[in-house]
């Protein structure tokens, strides 16, 4: 009876410590100095794979420590991948195939063909670094200085979140980006080899040997011990070998405001919801949930097409209820997070515009955890702070701040905003 007893126990603290182990653990990322340090850390802890898939990563000092880190991993034999979109990154010849021939595989997602042009209807607009299948980091911060302007001079400035994973959705998030390498939309680079660029690549060799051996280094766990459990996170992700891709991210996101019951909080650089969105944030507030949107002023934007739709939306959401408010920096918002009834939490690269919503690769992780989501929705508190509520009928005017030019362009965007709309 006692051995019985004995091993009901064990079994039911093996099933416990199992429970915690298949659990995920998350860190909020807010500071941009400690995201570019994860991703170098993550890097260069690297065992066996890497896999990297952005948007843009620039030939500047964050890029350049980014992919010196990557050269590293590739010279201690682990296997790196990096998959970039063609018509964002700016990244020279002489530096692609430097890092070809540091055996790293380079991808473009979408290289430009004026015979294939419709190719380019799909773009890559995910942001996000896997690491031996055990950690994942994603969010919306681009590989370049203007995510990283506290630490380096940089023409644009953003203001972002991310967040490092850990648990069974890496393991999505790692098939998501064999898909991703393996669509007919990807260019390979490596056998593009020649040899006019020997000199430039010397200088780009001398260049990562010298960040290599500077370049602080910090134990991973440094990070990962200040994660935190979460009740559940899911990785969400389309397919994009056909024309047009799959919607799995969109329906998640429109299933999420369908369902909510009491409050929505979003935040959107870009907030050009498509019809069906709108109706869907319409059929939300016309049964009691209370929403709140925080998008770019005009003055703040990087995208200024993107303000002006903003600004004609303005009359709708008044009639619907919904807060709308516009941020006013000092950065330029780029951050996409929602927090819904204080418990579901989505943080990724989704803009609640149309190209979201039809075009782009897109991935979100869904949190389900009410602490988790308290941190977020501190932040996006935070931001309301900086931002001007644009819901009462005496609107603040959405020109405020702009120069002669810019108004007549801002003036120019919303009225043919019927043209532009579909391509936001």
């Amino acid at each position: 009876m006692i051995i019985r007893r004995f091993f009901q126990i064990l079994l039911i603290l093996v099933c416990s410590n199992f429970h915690l182990i298949a659990q995920a653990k998350v860190l909020l990322i807010e500071d941009e100095v400690d995201g570019l340090q994860i991703k170098l850390d993550m890097i260069r802890h690297a065992q066996h794979e890497v896999s990297i898939a952005y948007y843009a990563i620039y030939e500047d000092e964050s890029g350049y420590r980014v992919l010196a880190a990557a050269v590293e991993a590739a010279r201690r034999g682990v296997v790196v991948r990096i998959m970039v979109e063609s018509l964002a990154s700016k990244l020279s010849k002489p530096l692609l195939e430097y890092l070809c021939r540091e055996n790293i595989s380079v991808q473009f997602f979408n290289k430009f063909y004026w015979k294939k042009f419709y190719r380019n209807i799909h773009s890559l607009h995910d942001k996000l670094l896997i690491v031996d299948d055990q950690y994942y980091l994603t969010g919306g911060r681009n590989i370049t200085n203007n995510y990283d302007s506290n630490l380096y001079p940089s023409k644009k400035k953003f203001t972002d979140i991310e967040i490092l994973v850990e648990g069974e959705s890496v393991d999505q998030a790692t098939k998501y980006f064999e898909h991703l390498w393996n669509v007919p939309f990807a260019s390979f680079l490596n056998d593009n080899k020649s040899r006019r660029n020997q000199s430039k690549i010397e200088k780009i060799k001398i260049k990562f040997d010298s960040i290599i051996q500077h370049d602080l280094r910090n134990d991973l766990r440094r990070w990962t011990d200040l994660s935190v459990i979460v009740a559940k996170a899911s990785f969400i992700r389309d397919y994009y070998d056909q024309f047009p891709r799959t919607r799995f991210v969109t329906n998640k996101m429109m299933s999420l405001i369908y369902e909510a019951n009491h409050t929505i909080k979003a935040e959107s650089p870009y907030s050009a919801p498509p019809r069906l969105m709108r109706r869907a944030l319409r059929s939300a507030s016309q049964k009691g949930t209370k929403i709140r949107i925080v998008s770019n002023a005009a003055f703040v934007t990087d995208v200024l097409v993107a303000a002006a739709v903003f600004d004609l939306d303005r009359k709708k959401y008044l009639k619907w209820n919904i807060r709308t408010y516009e941020y006013e920096g000092p950065k330029t918002l780029h951050s996409k997070a929602m927090v819904i009834d204080d418990y579901i939490s989505v943080i990724g690269t989704y803009n609640l515009d149309n190209l979201s919503y039809r075009f782009n690769s897109e991935t979100i992780t869904v949190i389900e955890d009410k602490a988790f989501a308290a941190k977020v929705s501190r932040i996006l508190d935070e931001r309301i702070l900086l931002s001007k509520p644009v819901f009462t009928v005496d609107n603040p005017k959405s020109t405020r701040n702009l120069n002669w030019k810019q108004k007549i362009n801002y003036a120019f965007l919303k009225k043919t905003s019927i043209f532009s709309r579909p391509f936001l």
